[in-house]
């Protein structure tokens, strides 16, 4: 279970690599899958099994929405309503720009990335600070 949050801690490894060798457009897709995965972790990781939601629940017949429901499911567990708008805000701005990096053929320049990692890095943050770092 733990291989989906290194996979997270992975892709943002990756995003900076990507960006250290000039390919910004390309590092927003790891920036982005970074906090998807690291959604997707604390779901199935939460203590309450009211609350966890396992890989397996979380991946079945979600089709097209699946990013969407994942986040939903994350804002409906965060108590504070700051955290929770912040989080959903972001979130849906961070995967705007990697669906126009990746599908309109969107040009991201050098400090657009690195300040989309740097969202990344805020989001993942605000994330375990508002579930602990399970």
């Amino acid at each position: 279970m733990a291989h989906i949050k290194n996979s997270s801690v992975r892709k943002l490894e990756a995003a900076q690599i990507l960006i250290s060798n000039g390919y910004h457009t390309e590092s927003v897709h790891c920036s982005y899958y970074s906090v998807l995965l690291y959604m997707k972790y604390i779901l199935n990781s939460l203590s309450n099994e009211k609350s966890r939601i396992t890989y397996e629940q979380q991946n079945e017949n979600k089709g097209n929405d699946s990013h969407n429901y994942i986040l939903e499911e994350i804002t409906n567990r965060v108590g504070n309503s700051r955290d929770k708008r912040y989080i959903n805000q972001e979130f849906r701005a961070l995967k705007q720009e990697r669906v126009s990096s990746d599908y309109e053929g969107i040009t991201i320049e050098a400090d657009r990335s690195t300040d989309i990692k740097q969202l990344t890095e805020s989001l993942i943050y605000k994330l375990k600070n508002s579930f602990g770092n399970p």
